[in-house]
């Protein structure tokens, strides 16, 4: 199906030279639309690359020839530039290793011909101390940008609106910038991953990211774009985001304004933080023994579930709030500081929260408490 453009599943059959009932109606589209038309050519390029990738006739000989064009001229301020393009390659990967850093530097020259990332070892480095290694590429607006690491700590916020950059400090591993569909970006490491250092990027504003990491802490600025993030140790800390899916095991997630509704957190042992701006939507938050803190307006549309075992969890309601809340505890005790109207006592504690006062109006949203030792706290939020 088409509407402005030709979705990217048609493109990429049309790449692999597929069957497509409605080929003439894409070829028509093809022959109107420049972007389209681009990006499928990109897709056979990329392509015939990784189809090129998995013979090893004549890896080396490649390797050689894009080293020596690209590689030796970084050394001085003034780098080789093919059309639109400057970058450092990484050093030759030892014979029998992976040969994907070397598709991945050769896929990262024609990412949209003229638009395609810059790397530079100790220029630009963006406020980050002890950069080795700078990528960027030309982009059209918000993006999606996908990253994946080991430990490193990674630093992702909103800069110019048309540019991606990347910078590595404290570390000798090259990144790449790949395209991989519509407003879709990887950030690549030479060797395959990025196992210390920090990584700081910059993206245009209302992008949004996809964040994995093992060790290493995650802070997102103001994006203004949804986060997708998981880690098993490390912090998740972001300043605006539209939504929110986080997932850790021992790291805290801390997120000071969502400007949107959705939020899904997961955590086993990390504390969790949350501050809604203007009303939630769905909200699921879920700890073992982490404490649960959420802030915001929870009315009309709004569903907020919180559940733990051992941790605490303190709601902090707008005063525009309207909501029935339910508490279900083992043995956690319930602390109400907004005088909430009680509407039942037994298993299942339930109150409700009118506008403008501690209780007393109809509950229009959902808010559904579970723990097993944890308290609950309600409180009047900003």
């Amino acid at each position: 199906m088409m509407n402005a453009h030709v979705e990217i599943e048609l493109l990429e059959a049309l790449a692999r030279n597929e069957s497509l009932s409605n080929r003439a109606l894409v070829s028509a589209h093809l022959a109107q639309c420049a972007q389209c038309a681009d990006e499928l050519s990109w897709l056979r390029t990329e392509g015939l690359l990784f189809a090129k990738s998995t013979d090893e006739t004549g890896t080396d000989a490649l390797w050689d020839a894009v080293a020596q064009k690209i590689s030796a001229p970084a050394q001085s301020d003034a780098p080789y530039r093919a059309p639109g393009v400057a970058l450092v390659a990484p050093s030759k990967p030892a014979k029998g290793r992976s040969r994907f850093a070397l598709v991945a530097v050769a896929a990262a020259l024609v990412v949209t011909v003229g638009t395609v990332a810059a790397v530079r070892r100790g220029h630009e480095t963006g406020g980050l101390t002890g950069a080795s290694a700078t990528a960027q590429a030309a982009v059209e607006g918000a993006i999606t940008l996908r990253l994946r690491t080991t430990s490193a700590d990674v630093r992702i916020v909103a800069g110019a609106s048309r540019v991606v950059r990347v910078v590595v400090g404290d570390s000798d591993v090259v990144p790449t910038i790949v395209r991989t569909g519509v407003g879709r970006y990887d950030v690549l490491f030479a060797g395959g991953g990025l196992s210390a250092g920090r990584v700081r990027v910059e993206v245009p504003p209302e992008s949004s990211v996809d964040v994995t990491t093992a060790s290493g802490e995650v802070s997102l600025g103001a994006l203004g774009g949804a986060a997708v993030v998981h880690t098993t140790s490390g912090d998740i800390e972001a300043t605006s985001l539209s939504a929110l899916t986080a997932e850790s095991t021992s790291g805290d997630v801390t997120v000071r304004a969502l400007t949107g509704g959705a939020a899904v957190v997961h955590t086993i042992s990390g504390d969790v933080d949350l501050r809604h701006v203007g009303a939630a939507t769905e909200v699921t938050v879920q700890s073992t023994s982490g404490a649960l803190t959420w802030r915001g307006l929870c009315g009309r549309g709004c569903r907020l579930e919180a559940h733990t075992v051992s941790g605490d969890v303190r709601l902090g309601m707008a005063r525009e709030s309207a909501a029935t809340v339910r508490f279900e505890s083992t043995s956690g005790s319930f602390e109400d500081g907004l005088a909430t109207a009680m509407v039942s006592d037994g298993p299942v504690r339930v109150r409700r929260i009118g506008p403008g006062q501690g209780g007393g109006g109809e509950g229009e949203g959902s808010v559904q408490v579970t723990t097993v030792s944890g308290a609950l706290e309600l409180l009047r939020g900003e």
